[in-house]
């Protein structure tokens, strides 16, 4: 008798994470399926999804089935291959126009790209890590190539060291209790390290960070001066540790005109 396929093991749970129901694995799963998508920029199939998730073919079918069913997915005629529909793309739309409504963000990062031709990237917060919700990419021929939607750790990147700067010291202790309810993001990490980190940002107005988090690339960071719709903004410059750490000052150069001739300078709490 054929055994069913079973799902294959998932990570484990991060200290104090709770188990997560039938309803939360299958949320989660949607967005693991968009993710790839993302990543990989092509046509699918199902067998290619399947592995990339670590899951049962049969599952999977199902899956993209009822993304499909709900319009975010179609199938290929011939090729029977799924890819994103068109309402994915407008999903995000209203924040595009949230965050860029009055140009004066895409002036600045296209600024600086033209000065630098690095990577050019704009942070926020999202829950214990900075996450990019935009990227112009390089244009050098030895260039860092990094999606929209990357995250990174708040406590030890360059850009997120540069947005907590930005932040009053309630958001900073909220912002180390989220890092701090899973120890393996920041093994021994205290809160007066961490301030103190912080506090060499805010002195210098600006992060520099190379090898950190990713081995071989780095980043110079800064916070705008002029929040959106509340919230904390970092502009950064992403490049190979080796030009990071060789034109940092060129770079931040680049990051400082702009900021000037389109923002206002920042002011730390």
């Amino acid at each position: 008798m054929r055994r069913p396929d079973r799902p294959a093991p998932g990570p484990p749970r991060a200290a104090g994470e709770a188990r997560a129901g039938p309803g939360v694995k299958s949320a989660g799963r949607v967005f693991a399926v968009l993710e790839l998508f993302e990543r990989e920029r092509r046509s699918l199939s199902v067998k290619e999804i399947s592995l990339s998730l670590g899951l049962p073919q049969s599952s999977t079918s199902v899956l993209l089935a009822e993304i499909a069913r709900h319009g975010y997915l179609e199938q290929e005629d011939t090729t029977r291959r799924y890819l994103p529909t068109a309402r994915v793309a407008l999903l995000g739309q209203w924040l595009s126009d949230y965050f860029f409504v009055d140009q004066r963000l895409v002036n600045m990062m296209k600024q600086v790209s033209a000065a630098t031709g690095e990577t050019v990237l704009l942070g926020v917060l999202q829950d214990w890590s900075v996450l990019y919700a935009h990227v112009i990419q390089a244009t050098n021929p030895m260039r860092l190539h990094l999606p929209a939607g990357t995250r990174r750790p708040l406590h030890n990147s360059g850009a997120g060291l540069a947005l907590l700067a930005a932040m009053p010291g309630a958001q900073i202790a909220a912002a180390f209790e989220r890092i701090r309810a899973a120890p393996e993001r920041a093994p021994g990490l205290r809160l007066p390290d961490l301030l103190a980190r912080v506090e060499e940002v805010r002195a210098r107005g600006f992060a520099v960070s190379a090898d950190a988090v990713t081995q071989g690339a780095g980043v110079v960071a800064m916070a705008l001066g002029r929040p959106i719709g509340g919230r904390a903004v970092v502009l950064g410059v992403g490049g190979s540790s080796a030009i990071i750490r060789q034109n940092w000052q060129a770079l931040l150069e680049a990051l400082r005109s702009a900021v000037t001739l389109h923002d206002d300078p920042p002011t730390f709490r």
